[in-house]
């Protein structure tokens, strides 16, 4: 994808550049965590955040409006915005929108009001997708305590990430951003690394995918 020089002091960012992102570091996490048991802290922040930026482009490409990866609140007040009050008065504050969690973005990407070949949905995949960002909410918002994770299932719910990503973004992309240049490549490659890694690191401790 083509990089946005910034003036020194800036950092430049954009939907489908943080899901590369959070997508890479999930590469490389996989790779870590099998000498540093500590990175499956970082391995499932970061593969949930690959999962929502996935969810977040597709929406954004699939809704000509633009609003599907808002919550109701804020796609409701954006949209109102857009077509009553903006042309009403032209000077209007812009609303602030408001991303949707990530559970609802997954609910949309798996139904058929915004995808016309939604990711299949089961009740296994919906856990997981559960587990890994309610994880992750507890790394983000850490209160004091001791907390073990039980690492049995924990190389299934990256690999059944990796099958959402994949899907949205390889099998049926919506959009042009992610058929865009070496994006594909790029996309591809990080999945490799991440289920080569995540089996290599299963068969070292011996637990249940």
């Amino acid at each position: 994808m083509i990089e946005v020089q910034e003036p020194k002091g800036y950092f430049h960012t954009e939907e489908l550049r943080d899901f590369l992102d959070a997508l890479e570091h999930s590469a490389e996490c996989a790779k870590d965590v099998r000498r540093d048991i500590r990175q499956v802290k970082w391995l499932i922040i970061s593969c949930r955040n690959a999962v929502q930026g996935a969810c977040v482009c597709a929406l954004d490409a699939a809704s000509p409006s633009g609003l599907a990866p808002l919550s109701g609140t804020s796609a409701r007040e954006m949209w109102h915005y857009l077509d009553v009050t903006s042309r009403e008065d032209r000077h209007a504050p812009r609303p602030d929108p408001y991303l949707d969690n990530m559970l609802n973005l997954y609910r949309k990407v798996s139904g058929n009001r915004y995808l016309q070949v939604p990711v299949r949905r089961s009740q296994q995949l919906t856990r997981d997708m559960k587990w890994l960002n309610q994880s992750r909410n507890k790394f983000i918002h850490f209160v004091p305590c001791g907390w073990s994770i039980e690492l049995a299932g924990l190389p299934r719910i990256v690999l059944n990430a990796c099958d959402v990503i994949e899907h949205l973004t390889l099998e049926h992309p919506v959009g042009w951003k992610f058929e865009w240049e070496d994006n594909p490549r790029m996309i591809k490659m990080a999945l490799t690394e991440v289920r080569e890694e995540i089996g290599a690191w299963h068969e070292e401790l011996g637990i249940q995918p």
